[in-house]
C-alpha cells in the first residue's frame, strides 16, 4: 500500500462557482495543472481516480458514494457531474490518482450559488471570462465549457448577454 501521497493542497487559483439547479461538470485539476500526463495515459498505466468531499460544516473527507439510488453526481473520466447541482454541494472537494505505489492528490473548493430572484444570473459570480474588443469582425467568441451537455448530433444556439 502507498505510504505517502503527493497532496498539492487545495488549488485555489480556479474560483469555481456554478447555479444552483443546473447541471454542471468539473474537471480534476491534477490533469489540468499539475501532472504532465493526462487521464488516458493515467488510466492505461493502471491509475484510479478516486473522488472525496467534505461538505460545509464538516471535518470528514468522505469518498462520494456514486451508486447511491438517489444519488445526483456522476463521474465520466476524469470529469465530476452534478445532475443538478445543489446548494447543500458546496464544499472542498479532492480527486485522488492511485495504485499500489503512487498517489497524488489535489483539493479545490467548489460553491453552489443561487440565482438572483426572477432572474437566470447571480451577481455574487464573478465573471471568470476575459472579454477583449475585436478588431477583426471575423473573430468568435467562444462559449466556455457547454461540451458534453448535449448529444455530438446536436449544435445548441447559444444566446449572449451584456
Amino acid at each position: 500500500a502507498v505510504e505517502r501521497c503527493d497532496d498539492w493542497g487545495v488549488d485555489t487559483m480556479k474560483q469555481i462557482q456554478i447555479y444552483d439547479g443546473e447541471p454542471a461538470k468539473i474537471k480534476c485539476p491534477l490533469f489540468e495543472t499539475f501532472l504532465k500526463y493526462n487521464y488516458s495515459t493515467a488510466h492505461s498505466a493502471g491509475l484510479t481516480l478516486i473522488w472525496y468531499r467534505i461538505g460545509q460544516d464538516r471535518d470528514l473527507e468522505e469518498p462520494i458514494n456514486f451508486r447511491l439510488p438517489d444519488n445526483h453526481i456522476s463521474k465520466e473520466k476524469d470529469t465530476l457531474w452534478f445532475w443538478p447541482a445543489l446548494l447543500n454541494d458546496t464544499g472542498n472537494y479532492t480527486c485522488m490518482l492511485r495504485n499500489t505505489t503512487y498517489c497524488s492528490k489535489v483539493a479545490f473548493p467548489l460553491e453552489v450559488v443561487p440565482k438572483d430572484q426572477q432572474s437566470c444570473v447571480s451577481h455574487s459570480i464573478k465573471p471568470t471570462e476575459e472579454m477583449f474588443y475585436l478588431e477583426h469582425s471575423n473573430e468568435k467568441i467562444i462559449c466556455p465549457a457547454i461540451d458534453g451537455f448535449y448529444p455530438a448530433s446536436v449544435t445548441p444556439t447559444v444566446k449572449w448577454y451584456f
